[in-house]
């Protein structure tokens, strides 16, 4: 280490710079934590973990420019998505020639302080209002608001860069990165598993994390798979049909997150907390996947059958507001023999091993697995069903045991506690 450089200099030196223009916005996320934790501290760390996102976005990182001659320096971070030639926009006045366009997708995890891409002199500086369409869509550059500059070098060459602003850019997005969506929503499946646990080992229980939770559950589960599975393998059908079955889907999650929540409060007999009400959220958006496991696997082009998708996904939204019984796994662990515990956690162990090893492999055989359990489930829920109500002996009233609700027969197919 260099003389009179100390362990905070690295430290700092690591961290990249706030851009002046979101020091007010990253003010204003100060300003707002620090008074709902006068209100309701767990409110005020979300508000923390916006504010430092904010500042994350607004980041400045120190950058080194080549100094040669001739170059064209990108202007921002992020992934070049096409090199073509076309016409410039009429307004930056560089006449109908067609001129090489080189076009840069920015993410929201991207760096988005812009730079010179040139060193010159700027001749000309144009804003155009406008709309928010995707920024995927073509005519994204032709209609959306934007920010155009000439830069004229020292060569006499000008130099065009227009920054486009979109309203959203998910369509993009998932297409360059189809695994990392993939990723996040079976992350989001295993995390819904225990966060209602955490929740009580923490005390942090309110009806307020509970309708965020549900709220969570719909974006996670509903929209996210639908908007993939559009974006995949449904964007191609005619007269909008493919966004309609994805609309579908999503609204199936919301009417199933919203029976799960009507029904917190009614007793059931303790056995039938071993059954889901339906498809459960989180199964529906791993199951709803399964076409782009069979593609990710290359052993036939599924994105070939578009109508097949779309049947498929409708039949998962049926599930989910169905009242087909399927195992909820509930009960398993009141019923693991304490010698079987070491096994079931190298079995986990295991399962975790081939899903980041073989992901689409292994995720192709869960589902169908998860599939082939459902007439098992229906089947055994009503075989229980039929099972005898104990009776009271006469002259003895009958005393509710903790957890039992209505007797057995008195209950719906499929009605559950969840």
């Amino acid at each position: 280490m260099a003389a009179g450089h100390s362990l905070f200099d690295t430290i700092s030196d690591s961290i990249a710079p706030i851009h002046a223009d979101g020091y007010k916005f990253v003010a204003i996320g100060v300003v707002v934590s620090l008074v709902l934790f006068l209100l309701w501290p767990p409110l005020a760390w979300l508000a923390v973990l916006v504010t430092a996102w904010i500042a994350y976005f607004f980041r400045d990182p120190a950058r080194v420019t080549p100094l040669r001659e001739g170059l064209v320096i990108a202007p921002g971070d992020g992934r070049i998505s096409a090199i073509e030639r076309v016409r410039a926009p009429v307004e930056l006045g560089l006449g109908d020639a067609e001129r090489v366009r080189v076009s840069i997708f920015l993410s929201v995890f991207d760096v988005h302080i812009n730079r010179a891409p040139v060193a010159g002199r700027i001749v000309r500086s144009i804003y155009v209002p406008g709309s928010f369409l995707n920024a995927a869509v073509d005519k994204a550059s032709e209609e959306n608001e934007r920010r155009g500059l000439v830069i004229a070098g020292a060569d006499g060459v000008e130099i065009a860069v227009v920054q486009i602003a979109g309203l959203t850019a998910i369509r993009m997005a998932i297409e360059l990165r189809y695994e990392y969506a993939v990723a996040l929503v079976v992350i989001a499946a295993l995390l819904d598993g225990v966060d209602g646990r955490l929740a009580r080992a923490l005390r942090a229980q309110s009806k307020f994390g509970a309708e965020l939770d549900s709220l969570a559950d719909f974006v996670n589960f509903g929209v996210a798979p639908a908007v993939l599975v559009f974006v995949w393998g449904l964007g191609g059908l005619p007269r909008g049909f493919g966004w309609i079955v994805a609309m579908v889907f999503a609204i199936a999650t919301g009417l199933r997150l919203a029976r799960f929540n009507t029904m917190i409060d009614v007793e059931k007999p303790k056995w039938q907390a071993a059954y889901f009400t339906g498809m459960p959220a989180p199964a529906g958006a791993i199951t709803v996947l399964l076409p782009l496991y069979l593609d990710g696997l290359g052993l036939v082009d599924v994105r070939a059958w578009p109508w097949l998708i779309a049947v498929y996904m409708v039949a998962m939204a049926a599930l989910l507001v169905s009242t087909i019984p399927t195992f909820s796994g509930k009960l398993l662990g009141e019923r693991i023999a304490r010698e079987y515990v070491l096994p079931a956690f190298v079995g986990v162990a295991a399962l975790v091993a081939l899903l980041v090893t073989y992901p689409f492999g292994t995720l192709t055989l869960v589902t169908l697995f998860y599939l082939a359990s459902i007439p098992l489930s229906y089947g055994r829920f009503h075989q229980e069903m039929q099972k005898p109500v104990p009776q009271a002996k006469p002259g003895v009233e009958a005393v509710p045991l903790p957890g039992e609700g209505p007797a057995a027969g008195d209950l719906g197919a499929g009605e559950t506690k969840h």
